[in-house]
């Protein structure tokens, strides 16, 4: 994918297998964008309004990661994503982790992160997780769990999902993608 959270989407034309998110080379913005908050019609998570997800407390994160601060990024991130805050999971897991650029790039610790958030219904993670199973990045590569997760992240309105889901298709059989799509129906985040 490389790309990170809240980056400009890939281009219109897809590639043929789509690269690991635990690969981000993109700038960060200079103001944090929002996970869309979208929901699956009828799976409205308790507590939630489908409003998006403002994420102006992780600014000092997004400064520190845009300065390639990933010490300084770490130490913000580090007691929120062991909160269990899904956006702290996901831009520790993502930006600092997963991120090749950084020095503490380790995908034994940024998969385990990532897959909590997405777990958890954090749509920008279910993406990442997705294209971590379509590449075998820190996991089995799974494409059945590739296509799950990133319809997951299609379906809460992350707008780059339908292109990897495209890309995905193309190496899957039809039988693949009916069961992703069963297992993607099913899904409820938890806790």
């Amino acid at each position: 994918m490389a790309q990170g959270f809240g980056t400009s989407p890939p281009p219109a034309t897809p590639s043929p297998k789509p690269s690991a998110p635990p690969v981000t080379t993109a700038p960060m913005p200079t103001t944090p964008p929002t996970d869309t908050g979208k929901q699956e019609p009828g799976k409205q998570e308790p507590g939630k309004s489908g409003k998006p997800q403002l994420v102006n407390d992780m600014q000092p994160a997004f400064d520190a990661i845009k300065a390639k601060d990933w010490a300084g990024a770490e130490k913000f991130l580090a007691p929120k994503a062991m909160n269990r805050d899904p956006r702290a999971q996901f831009l520790l897991g993502a930006e600092v982790y997963g991120n090749k650029e950084s020095k503490l790039f380790d995908l034994k610790k940024a998969i385990p992160l990532i897959k909590d958030s997405a777990e958890r219904g954090f749509a920008r993670s279910m993406l990442f997780y997705g294209i971590t199973y379509a590449d075998g990045a820190g996991v089995t590569k799974d494409m059945v769990e590739a296509y799950k997760w990133t319809a997951l992240a299609s379906r809460r309105g992350v707008p780059e999902a339908g292109q990897f889901l495209a890309a995905m298709a193309k190496d899957m059989t039809p039988d693949q993608i009916e069961r992703a799509k069963a297992a993607a129906d099913k899904f409820a985040p938890r806790r």
